[in-house]
Parts: C-alpha cells; sequence; structure tokens
C-alpha cells in the first residue's frame, strides 16, 4: 500500500496496479486500500486469502510476473563486485599492515569528511558531509 501511495516509487508492478486504478479513478470511482488483520472474519480479507492459495498451489499456472526489483539488482552487484574485491584482497601481497586491521573488505569502515564550505553571496558556512565508501 505504502508503494502504490509513494509518487517515487516507479516498480513495474507498482506501475501495473496504477494503470488498473486509473481507469476507475477516472469512472468517478473513489478507491481506498486499507490493511485488514488476518484470520479476523473479514469475508474480503478470507476470499483473497482462498483465492491466492488456489492460485499458488496450481501447478500449470502461467507465470504473472517475472521481473526483479532494481534494488534486488543492485544488492547483488554489491554483493558480486565485494566478492571480487575480496578475492583480489585476499591474493594481493601489499597491504599488510592495513589488512591486520581489516581482514576483509567488508570491515572497512566507511570515511566521512566534513568540509566547511563559506557561501559568499548570503555570508553564511554552509556544512556538507561528504561519503567515501568502497562500493
Amino acid at each position: 500500500m505504502d508503494a502504490i501511495a509513494n509518487p517515487r516509487n516507479h516498480q513495474n508492478l507498482v506501475e501495473q496496479i496504477r494503470d488498473e486504478i486509473r481507469p476507475l479513478e477516472t469512472d468517478n470511482w473513489t478507491i481506498h486500500f486499507t490493511w485488514a488483520k488476518a484470520h479476523k472474519d473479514n469475508y474480503g480479507n478470507e476470499l483473497a486469502d482462498k483465492l491466492a492459495k488456489e492460485a499458488a498451489s496450481r501447478s500449470e499456472a502461467e507465470i504473472s510476473y517475472n521481473k526483479i526489483p532494481k534494488s534486488v539488482v543492485i544488492r547483488k552487484l554489491k554483493e558480486e563486485g565485494e566478492k571480487e574485491w575480496q578475492g583480489e584482497w585476499d591474493a594481493s601481497s601489499k597491504g599488510a599492515i592495513t589488512k591486520a586491521f581489516f581482514s576483509t573488505i567488508g570491515d572497512r569502515p566507511s570515511k566521512r569528511l566534513q568540509m566547511n564550505i563559506k557561501n559568499n553571496d548570503r555570508n553564511r558556512t554552509r556544512y556538507t558531509e561528504i561519503i567515501l565508501s568502497q562500493i
């Protein structure tokens, strides 16, 4: 529900749901999504659960959604990059002192630098934080 309400969320499934809702709203339907507590004799919720279980149990069911969220792709790429970097880190003969403190790439902390930047137009100081990380 939060994903559908968030205008910055453009995941494929969320956009498909919005595409189904828009024509109804154009026809002056008012649509509200609300959370329903499970197993509390809510007929609509019980029916939805029953239909979902039936659909999931059918082995011949057509796959209706096979997209991978962007966040999953990014996480996997980071994991693979760190794994490759760890291999290079382990194979290298350099950096013995650093390796004594950080035996794995994941142990290395992000470095934070804080800079004072003078804004000449307004004669105020603005603080900017720069984060340097491994990946």
